[in-house]
């Protein structure tokens, strides 16, 4: 693998209009990032079990889709321990189910139809803090491993980067309000 592989951002986009769904990989894939793609969030939910490999830095998904919405599979992953930025895009978006995304953690907001500049501007965001997350979670569990004496002051700046993420979804929910 070489460096330029290693450092390239993945990106999983969850949309259950064929057509939109499409567009926007072509559009993300355009921006050079990996993409993988998903009708629903039931279809990508088992993969994050699979591998740790293409695990995504990043989420884009619709809100409104059949068998499950994207709040629940947000719950589910925030349950699970997984702190993926997640990006949603909605045509039917209402000041509730953003406050309520928000709270759960979720990244950014994109209403349909929305620009391309601007899918650009909050999937480059999202993937680079949820690429810095990993690293971060990586240096760790390393120094975690190496250093156990180390342990409480890690768990001290683990909690700093929960906090964070919590700042950055409150700035969120400022703008979009």
């Amino acid at each position: 693998m070489t460096a330029t592989t290693q450092l390239r951002r993945h990106l999983v986009i969850i949309e259950d209009e064929d057509d939109t769904r499409e567009l926007l990989v072509s559009a993300v894939s355009h921006l050079g990032y990996d993409v993988t793609s998903y009708r629903h969030p039931l279809e990508f939910l088992p993969s994050l079990a699979q591998t740790t490999a293409a695990a995504p830095h990043a989420i884009l998904s619709d809100i409104n889709m059949p068998h499950m919405n994207g709040i629940e599979m947000l719950t589910k992953l925030r349950a699970a321990g997984n702190n993926t930025p997640v990006i949603f895009l909605t045509g039917y978006g209402s000041i509730e189910t953003v406050i309520g995304a928000v709270r759960l953690g979720a990244c950014d907001f994109l209403m349909k139809p929305c620009e391309m500049n601007e899918i650009d501007m909050v999937v480059t965001r999202a993937l680079e803090i949820g690429f810095r997350q990993l690293q971060a979670s990586n240096i760790i569990a390393s120094l975690k491993a190496n250093h156990p004496d180390a342990v409480p002051a890690l768990e001290k700046l683990d909690q700093l980067q929960r906090n964070q993420i919590l700042m950055k979804a409150m700035n969120t929910l400022r703008r979009v309000s």
